[in-house]
């Protein structure tokens, strides 16, 4: 994928995303997500993907990772899967995540579809 912009968590921005995906119907783009794994209770650098969640009838489907390893104090990046088959417009989403220590993490993001 051309012109992708690295994201990078930090310990002032726990986990960033794209700010919008653009996709079209019966197609599918990706989302960047980083995490940073500030927790400083526990030695598990283990990340459960809990939810992704848009607002609305939407017709999306968004697969992530079940899971992410994030060594303390370091950041992780991966991609989760956006797919579009109805409905057009913009629908805002939230992807969480948590830590076996209980320290969760959420961001926000668009996803545009088109035709």
């Amino acid at each position: 994928i051309d012109n992708i912009n690295i994201l990078q968590a930090s310990d002032s921005q726990p986990i960033v995303s794209t700010n919008t995906v653009k996709v079209s119907t019966d197609s599918y783009a990706q989302l960047q997500v980083s995490a940073y794994n500030k927790d400083d209770t526990s030695t598990t650098p283990v990340y459960t993907i809990n939810s992704v969640t848009c607002q609305g009838t939407h017709g999306l489907t968004i697969s992530c990772p079940a899971t992410i390893e994030i060594p303390l104090k370091e950041a992780r990046s991966f991609g989760c899967s956006v797919t579009a088959t109805t409905n057009t417009g913009l629908f805002a989403c939230q992807i969480t995540a948590s830590a076996t220590s209980g320290n969760s993490l959420a961001a926000s993001f668009f996803v545009e579809v088109a035709v």
